[in-house]
């Protein structure tokens, strides 16, 4: 017995034990998957930038006759899988790879020349050949989503379609709404139309540079000795503004200051007798 599940043809059996218990038992799998017989693929979802650098390799490395992941190999898989999806898709090549004719006149073409525009042009009527049924100079958001889905895009995918077909439709001058081209505000901006997205909180302005006394009044003072015979030292500190140091108070600090200048001179001295 065989069951078809999707792309794959599974091989059964059925074993018929002693006390009727029945066992399943897959005997073998087939993938019908070729490459001949592979699904047509969605509109193109990678990002406008890396097709051109894909194309661009082609001419900086040769165009071979037929195009697989190897062709990109200082891209990431995902952006291998995208391509050759995008080139099918766009009629660039055929299920099985093969170069098409389109895509050796690409190739020809010079990067951003009005040449390679023109292709690129072309082959966007005919590949998205509903979507320019409609009038892309009035199209609405929303019914340019509903247009890039029958193409087979879903969810992130559909969205991440979209912006590759405004980004190169942008590329080869076509005109279209300007509610397609404007940029969206980013998710972690402002709200916009009642929307449910939190407010950002105003930036708290950076706080002013404290002034001379401020940062004078902060300001530690501290000299420390040592007293050999005591085996320990002596730390004098302070947190006052020297400059605002008056009479008695001003005596006091600097005799002290003094004193332990006098000491620390003396106590060096005889150390250096001593050696």
């Amino acid at each position: 017995m065989s069951l078809c599940c999707g792309s794959r043809i599974v091989s059964t059996a059925l074993d018929f034990c002693p006390g009727g218990q029945i066992n399943y038992i897959v005997m073998a799998t087939q993938n019908t998957n070729s490459p001949s017989e592979s699904s047509v693929p969605v509109a193109p979802y990678v990002s406008f930038k890396t097709f051109q650098s894909g194309v661009q390799a082609l001419r900086s490395h040769g165009l071979p006759d037929r195009i697989d992941r190897s062709v990109w190999l200082s891209k990431s898989g995902a952006d291998q899988t995208a391509l050759l999806s995008a080139f099918q898709f766009l009629g660039l090549i055929d299920a099985n790879g093969k170069t098409q004719p389109t895509l050796r006149e690409l190739v020809a073409e010079e990067e951003n020349s009005l040449g390679e525009k023109g292709i690129l042009a072309a082959v966007l009527q005919k590949s998205y050949e509903d979507l320019f049924q409609l009038n892309l100079e009035t199209l609405t958001p929303t019914q340019f989503a509903d247009a890039i889905g029958r193409y087979g895009p879903t969810g992130a995918t559909r969205d991440r379609s979209m912006r590759f077909f405004v980004k190169i439709a942008g590329h080869c001058d076509i005109r279209m709404s300007g509610r397609l081209t404007a940029r969206k505000p980013r998710g972690s901006g402002s709200t916009t139309n009642g929307g449910n997205t939190p407010r950002r909180p105003p930036r708290k302005p950076p706080p002013s540079p404290p002034s001379p006394r401020e940062a004078q009044q902060g300001a530690a003072a501290m000299k420390v000795i040592e007293l050999p015979q005591a085996g320990g030292n002596l730390t004098l500190s302070g947190t006052f503004n020297p400059f605002e140091l008056v009479g008695s108070e001003r005596d006091l600090v600097y005799s002290i200051i003094d004193r332990m200048q006098e000491f620390e001179a003396a106590t060096e001295k005889a150390t250096t007798k001593e050696a």
